[in-house]
């Protein structure tokens, strides 16, 4: 639902960074140390990740699994999307 809700905002201007403090929350609550640990219960130790997230990066990175390759998520921005992703890029550093 609060999800939902941080939708919602946004529907109203508030970009996702907003919408998310407004309803009381961290800018991002995704927390990857689940999947750090699948991948080291998998015993991988090196990977391509697919991302435009530097947390993700920084996560798989700390783990001490090596990251032989990044590629990039990017897509075309569209009218709807085109201030989400500057909002990521610029406020978050997404690359």
């Amino acid at each position: 639902m609060e999800k939902l809700r941080a939708y919602a905002l946004q529907d109203d201007g508030l970009d996702t960074i907003e919408a998310n403090r407004m309803l009381g929350h961290a800018v991002d609550l995704r927390d990857y140390r689940l999947v750090v640990e699948i991948i080291r219960f998998l015993k991988v130790t090196s990977l391509r990740l697919m991302t435009n997230n530097p947390d993700k990066i920084g996560a798989v990175l700390s783990s001490g699994i090596e990251i032989t390759e990044r590629l990039s998520a990017s897509v075309p921005a569209s009218p709807y999307s085109a201030h989400y992703i500057a909002v990521k890029r610029d406020q978050l550093g997404h690359l």
